[in-house]
């Protein structure tokens, strides 16, 4: 291998001289990269090679490129960083666009990389020849491009850490010929990634500002959302601040879009996912979003869930989200926490006596609607907590008490997020409970989110609750967790189905929901042992089918993690909705029709 010499320096940098691989490893240790997620082929030797002298940057190997995506994206959304990802060529750029599909819609930064075929042989139909390989990425990220060159390769990752980082974030898309990570004696530039990082500080309109506050207070029964750019840039405690002058509710992100919780659940204003004006406890008259999608919606519905004669304010950095589908009367395309910091201040200076006595009136009415939440969840706990099969409530309400104050929950629970969102508290103080989940809705994200959310923040807690379904389609993630001792908590939420597959028949109200005979949402016959399938993986772990072992297992699985290796509860849990109680599928036998 040709090490790396120093043939000069400048005050800007310096200039190098190397393999191609040799040089993308000092862009990245540039960038600040500590890991690289990857599954590695042929094409990638030169970049391999080069590992062996960057000792500081770690190699995390997979077994498949979807749940090791879903690494990187859980470990950008934790440590705040752009994470790097290297799969082989087309194979492993297919295998992993799911994955990117996700994070591309939650606005994660990740540089995606993919080796390519030797630039010489390209055009012969070499064996994983692709010629359009970049094309590939262009749906999926925020950039994607083709290094045409050895020496660009320093430049080409510096622009590239640079698009995933700003605002809006998201992934990168880069792939290389496999010639050019192998070429030697190429000499390029290497300069501090920092001089390229462009950070979302751009500042609301003051004018805007006033207009928004004005509507707020003015409002009978203004109405505050809490969408996922609080979480991810800022702000969280400037809305609740926020919430509690204007004594307004807050409530979170559509249930449909599996966001993330972005507002402390037990604070007494808050009134969980956002609903619509249908079917939801309260008359807004003033519709404020404050980083969130308007809106993530599941079916389609002609009426509108903000109605067209309510003045809305919309808050966001993504100038592509403001007004796209909704009328927006105070667009505020500008970061989240200096909006809110610049909001609150004027709310103050506005502040009367009328507006105050305004306030308290409207903070009587939300203090009303919680407490009748709260009852209606308490007596469903109470209800539910001896049923068996066990209930997802006593599951969530057993590991609130039982969880690290300040873990990292990862949802991916789908139809049953509600409980972690309804009995698992979150943000209680600066250092509370955090929860991450994707509204990208390609499944297989948790396990893999769950091991990067640990490698981005090593010193807390972290669990996952994942349906069934979701788990089987992430479980080679549980390979790395052992490999890499990542001592996660993974529980199982298993009700032995595509629990929303059958929903979603029942709604269509067609011969599936007369009949029972629910296609494509059985997942029994035989049903999956997880913990048992998790032990090959080299994870331990064990079933859980009685409410009463629900306890003792969440000691076992929170005893081994804090001992440093990973956990699989495998929890059989109650089907819910109608058809639940569908045996029928669709099995038939091949054997018996030789």
């Amino acid at each position: 291998m040709t090490k790396l010499q120093n043939s000069a320096k400048v005050n800007a940098g310096e200039v190098l001289e190397g393999s191609g691989g040799d040089l993308m490893l000092r862009a990245l240790e540039s960038a600040g990269v500590k890991y690289v997620f990857g599954i590695p082929g042929t094409n990638e030797v030169g970049f391999m090679n080069a590992l062996v002298d960057h000792p500081n940057v770690k190699f995390v190997l997979g077994l498949h490129e979807g749940p090791l995506t879903a690494m990187a994206d859980g470990y950008a959304k934790v440590s705040g960083e752009t994470a790097f990802v290297l799969v082989h060529t087309v194979a492993g750029t297919a295998n992993g666009l799911g994955q990117l599909s996700n994070s591309r819609i939650d606005g994660t930064p990740i540089v995606f990389t993919a080796g390519n075929q030797d630039s010489r042989l390209r055009g012969r139909d070499a064996f994983l020849e692709w010629p359009e390989l970049a094309a590939l990425g262009r749906g999926f990220a925020k950039w994607s491009w083709e290094v045409l060159r050895a020496d660009s390769i320093p430049e080409v990752v510096r622009r590239a850490f640079k698009v995933a980082g700003a605002a809006p974030r998201g992934p990168v898309f880069l792939t290389l010929s496999k010639d050019f990570w192998n070429e030697t004696k190429v000499k390029a530039e290497i300069l501090p990634q920092v001089r390229f990082t462009a950070n979302a500080g751009n500042i609301p309109d003051q004018g805007r500002i006033e207009r928004a506050a004005d509507l707020l207070l003015d409002g009978q029964r203004p109405l505050l959302l809490a969408g996922e750019e609080i979480g991810k840039y800022g702000g969280r405690s400037e809305l609740v601040e926020l919430a509690e002058l204007l004594g307004a509710p807050v409530v979170g992100e559509l249930v449909a879009g599996h966001g993330h919780i972005n507002f402390p659940n037990a604070h007494p204003q808050y009134l969980g996912p956002f609903r619509g004006q249908k079917n939801f406890p309260l008359d807004f008259d003033v519709f404020f979003n404050a980083g969130g999608r308007m809106f993530s919606e599941y079916d389609y519905d002609p009426s509108p869930l903000v109605p067209r004669n309510i003045p809305a304010i919309h808050l966001s950095v993504d100038a592509d989200n403001v007004a796209r589908t909704y009328p927006t009367d105070v667009p505020l395309v500008a970061h989240p926490e200096k909006t809110l910091r610049a909001l609150l201040i004027s709310v103050l200076q506005k502040m009367t006596p009328v507006r105050l006595a305004r306030k308290h009136s409207r903070l009587k009415s939300v203090e009303k609607i919680r407490a009748k939440l709260d009852a209606a969840r308490k007596k469903q706990l109470k209800e539910e907590w001896s049923n068996d099969p066990i209930s997802a409530a006593r599951v969530a309400a057993e590991l609130n008490e039982m969880a690290d104050p300040r873990a990292i929950i990862v949802t991916e629970a789908i139809t049953s997020d509600n409980y972690n969102a309804d009995y698992i508290e979150y943000y209680r103080g600066p250092n509370g409970r955090t929860n991450i989940s994707t509204h990208g809705g390609t499944l297989g994200w948790g396990v893999g989110a769950a091991c990067g959310a640990k490698l981005g923040s090593p010193a807390r807690e972290v669990i996952l609750l994942s349906g069934d379904g979701s788990f089987q389609f992430g479980i080679q993630g549980l390979w790395t967790a052992a490999r890499y001792e990542i001592p996660v908590l993974f529980i199982v939420l298993n009700n032995r189905s595509y629990q929303s597959n059958r929903l979603g028949l029942v709604r269509y109200a067609g011969r599936a929901a007369e009949t029972g005979k629910f296609i494509g949402s059985q997942l029994t016959g035989p049903e999956i042992h997880h913990a048992a399938i998790a032990r090959g993986y080299g994870v331990d772990g064990e079933r859980i089918t009685k409410p009463g072992d629900v306890r003792k297992g969440l000691e076992r699985g929170l005893r081994t993690v804090r001992k440093g290796r990973p956990y699989v509860l495998d929890i059989v849990i109650a089907r819910r909705f109608p058809g639940a109680e569908a045996a029928w599928d669709e099995r038939f036998s091949v054997a018996k029709n030789r």
